[in-house]
């Protein structure tokens, strides 16, 4: 009876045998990425957070500056009302001592002074950063969820494995996490040139 039941458990022995032998090393393979999978969800996780809150402050910083550059950008043109005037003016004048009103051109001498120009360069340069923050946020966002999906769309423990190892090497080669770091800087930037130009306007106005 012993060797009966010794014979009718050996084809589950076998079977399982050879189920563990399919993967070479699961064994070693499945607490690492248990490990690797927690590391990557709390790193990913703290980027997106990070990545959502200066998209929204970038997105409205930028429609914000925008319209600042629309009314300072009115500075750098000459006022047509001015003009309609003065040639009123130049007719009414030329009327009033009975001479023909001349239709010649007349030559604009209009230049817009030196602070209205920086206000606008500073605005422009604000705005520029703030889209590029915003752009490389995106980006932060698209590289983060491939990172996570492109190792679990394969059912090979080793494979998974060998695949989330390049995607990590190939962040720590590209620095991508002083990239990260790097975004928040970008909008401070943005925000001193804004303030700076905003200084500059209300001195011309």
């Amino acid at each position: 009876m012993f060797s009966f039941f010794v014979t009718a458990q050996q084809p589950p022995d076998r079977t399982l045998n050879s189920s563990a032998l399919s993967e070479p090393g699961s064994k070693i393979w499945e607490p690492y990425l248990e490990l690797a999978d927690k590391y990557d969800n709390d790193l990913v996780e703290s980027w997106r957070d990070d990545m959502d809150s200066l998209l929204i402050f970038a997105a409205l910083f930028s429609a914000s500056v925008t319209a600042f550059i629309i009314e300072s950008y009115k500075f750098l043109q000459e006022d047509q009302a001015d003009v309609m005037i003065t040639v009123l003016l130049q007719i009414s004048q030329q009327l009033a001592h009975g001479t023909q009103a001349s239709t010649a051109s007349r030559s604009s001498s209009f230049r817009p002074c030196r602070t209205t120009i920086a206000v606008n360069v500073l605005w422009v340069f604000s705005l520029s950063f703030s889209l590029a923050c915003a752009l490389a946020a995106v980006m932060v966002r698209q590289w983060a969820r491939h990172y996570l999906r492109s190792p679990r769309g394969i059912s090979s423990t080793s494979e998974r494995a060998r695949r989330r190892q390049f995607l990590f090497e190939r962040m720590k080669a590209w620095r991508l996490e002083l990239i990260v770091d790097t975004i928040p800087a970008l909008l401070h930037t943005s925000l001193i040139l804004f303030f700076a130009g905003l200084l500059l306007f209300f001195h011309v106005v």
